[in-house]
């Protein structure tokens, strides 16, 4: 908004190549609801035409194609990846289906209810968007979204990919998806006569059936649905509250915000790496990227420390644990060269020239797609450790893939750090999440991949029993906690609990090596996941957030230590 501001009120020039210029492209475009409501669903209009047209096999394999490049989900998601398997190389990964609903709630008591609301919202998309028999086309989208979501993968979804994953040769995934030209499809997107990794085998199996034997109407419909879904906000005003109420209904809240509150959201999305870049020159000291760097290595060095001393473990598996731990790569704040990051590879047309956000995010999509068709193609050499998340989200994250941990510049903010606050704060706000990202090297996902960010075996036979014990205690011990009647899915939010205590047990030790006053090391802890929410919000949040609610990641987490309880 600030950009926008300078170029329209205050006449400040950017050339077409510059962010600035980009920024401001894309703002005006979200935030022109005018233009937005005129064009109507024109700029979708290619892709629900392609799909249309839609008769046979073959046509439905370019059809495929054609979604896929541009960014839109299909009964083939291929993802671009780096290979579990090998982690040098890169590959196309079968991930990511899409159910419309998510799968939790259409296993519950309460399934029948969310597909009603799903059905009745996609059913006005389709309306919306010209189509003849909205009902009809909703029901099969359904249908197929429901299908697809009964073979999806349990609650501990994490731990349960790593186990499931495998990698399938072309031959194999065609005999699959006899209803496609799996090899076109494949040799299109640059994957050629290369395997694929398969991450959910008995999904990809059903959705291979589905794609084989229901009539293509109903495949029509899903892929339509998958588009109008994906692409609603960036759409209509019409189209926008119809995204907004249907998540009122499945979250049970009261939203009531109109299209243009999602201009800067939507800017966000499309030009990410760009306002990251402007957001670091214009807000980020440069002492904090070296002090969350420090902090991180004193976290690491008490990491091995308590590795060491485990007299759980073997003396092999303590061996391969800290080798694990020391090749962690740490991306603190943000990348040194942004210029790996930020692509220019496609023109932005404003919207006096007829441009438009989905004209923005499809071209992107196919940029992206050309460049990773490059990298496969030509065999390079995987990129490990790379930056996932921009460096303006207040979040942190690790990667079993590349064995690296995130903390961007986004959450080293009040109340999680403050250059100015005293060590305990910053140890127990910022310094927590370093320890909780660390530590998902060795939950039950983390304990499936080795140093190198493969899946492997590091573990002794005995060790990794013992492991597998001590996991299960965990989601029994959270199994039975509830807030007011709806109890902790222990399975859900294992991998979190792991990390919230293992990261807590880190923080007291490194605080007790300082010296430190341990009540504002809780206090800080305790501070940063203060949050408010609706009771009927909160019940949604169990049903599907991998952690657990802020409530319980404070109080049973400190409730494990004698130095709180001391």
């Amino acid at each position: 908004f600030y950009l926008y501001r300078r170029y329209y009120n205050d006449g400040a020039e950017y050339a077409k190549s510059t962010d600035e210029y980009r920024i401001i492209t894309a703002y005006s475009a979200a935030a022109n609801m005018g233009y937005r409501d005129k064009i109507g669903f024109e700029p979708i209009r290619e892709w629900l035409d392609v799909i249309d047209k839609v008769n046979n096999k073959e046509q439905l394999s370019d059809a495929i194609i054609k979604l896929e490049k541009s960014g839109f989900t299909t009964v083939l998601p291929l993802a671009a990846d780096i290979s579990v398997f090998d982690s040098s190389k890169y590959t196309l990964s079968v991930s990511g289906f899409y159910t419309g609903v998510l799968p939790q709630l259409m296993k519950g008591n309460d399934a029948e209810r969310y597909l009603g609301y799903y059905k009745d919202y996609i059913s006005s998309l389709f309306k919306m968007s010209g189509d003849k028999n909205p009902d009809e086309s909703a029901a099969y989208a359904a249908e197929i979204c429901r299908a697809i979501a009964a073979e999806k993968v349990g609650a501990a979804t994490g731990a349960a990919l790593a186990k499931t994953v495998e990698e399938w040769t072309p031959e194999r995934l065609e005999a699959v998806y006899s209803g496609l030209n799996v090899k076109k499809i494949l040799s299109a997107l640059g994957r050629a006569d290369k395997s694929v990794v398969v991450y959910e085998p008995k999904t990809a199996a059903a959705v291979g059936r589905i794609t084989s034997e229901e009539g293509i109407d109903k495949i029509k419909a899903y892929l339509k649905a998958a588009v109008l879904d994906g692409s609603a906000v960036y759409l209509t005003t019409e189209a926008f509250c119809a995204n907004r109420d249907y998540k009122n209904k499945v979250y049970e809240i009261s939203d009531n915000s109109i299209a243009a509150d999602r201009a800067v959201g939507i800017t966000r999305e499309l030009m990410g790496w760009e306002l990251s870049n402007l957001y670091i020159d214009m807000y980020f000291p440069e002492t904090s990227k070296d002090y969350t760097e420090n902090l991180t290595r004193g976290i690491i060095d008490v990491y091995e420390k308590i590795i060491e001393s485990s007299e759980r473990l073997t003396p092999e598996t303590r061996a391969a644990a800290i080798k694990k731990l020391k090749a962690i790569s740490v991306n603190a704040a943000f990348p040194n060269d942004f210029g790996e990051y930020i692509s220019r590879d496609y023109e932005m047309r404003p919207i006096t020239d007829g441009g438009s956000l989905m004209e923005y995010k499809t071209k992107k999509a196919d940029a992206a797609a050309e460049n990773f068709k490059k990298l496969m193609t030509d065999g390079t050499v995987a990129e490990r450790g790379g930056w996932l998340i921009y460096p303006y989200t207040v979040n942190a994250m690790y990667d079993p893939v590349s064995n690296s941990i995130t903390i961007p510049a986004g959450i080293l903010q009040a109340p999680l750090f403050e250059a100015s606050a005293a060590y305990e704060e910053n140890l127990g706000g910022v310094g927590f999440v370093i320890a909780h990202e660390i530590s998902h090297a060795f939950d039950s996902v983390g304990a499936r991949f080795d140093e190198s960010g493969n899946i492997g075996n590091w573990w002794t036979d005995s060790d990794y029993r013992a492991f597998g014990e001590l996991c299960q205690k965990t989601i029994d011990e959270y199994g039975k906690i509830s807030i007011d009647g709806e109890y902790i899915n222990g399975e859900l939010t294992l991998n979190e609990n792991i990390a919230d205590i293992a990261a807590m047990s880190c923080i007291i030790q490194l605080a007790k090596d300082k010296k430190c006053d341990m009540s504002r090391v809780f206090s800080a802890y305790a501070r940063s996941w203060r949050t408010k929410s609706t009771d009927e919000y909160q019940k949604y949040l169990i049903k599907t957030d991998s952690h657990s609610p802020a409530k319980i990641r404070v109080n049973r987490v400190l409730s494990n230590f004698d130095e709180f309880i001391e």
